[in-house]
């Protein structure tokens, strides 16, 4: 995704794409961390210590993060 004119310099729009690019990316990756550690906080909050002792406390289970964050078509490289 690296245009260059004739000078040599990086094209402004190829720049601006590759930066959505790397947003994306890290959305995707912090999306799957989170939904991970969602997942993990569950399995272990419903196991029969913790819920027999009340380890958990009483703060609301975690929700998982459900959204489309594929890149569009046109800004795939």
């Amino acid at each position: 995704l690296r245009a260059t004119d004739e000078d040599g310099e990086l094209d402004d729009a190829a720049a601006i794409l590759a930066r959505v690019e790397g947003a994306a990316l890290r959305v995707q990756l912090a999306r799957q961390f989170h939904n991970d550690a969602v997942a993990e906080v569950r399995r272990v909050r419903a196991k029969t210590v913790v819920r027999l002792f009340r380890l958990a406390g009483h703060a609301a289970l975690p929700k998982v993060v459900h959204f489309d964050d594929d890149l569009p078509p046109g800004l795939r490289s």
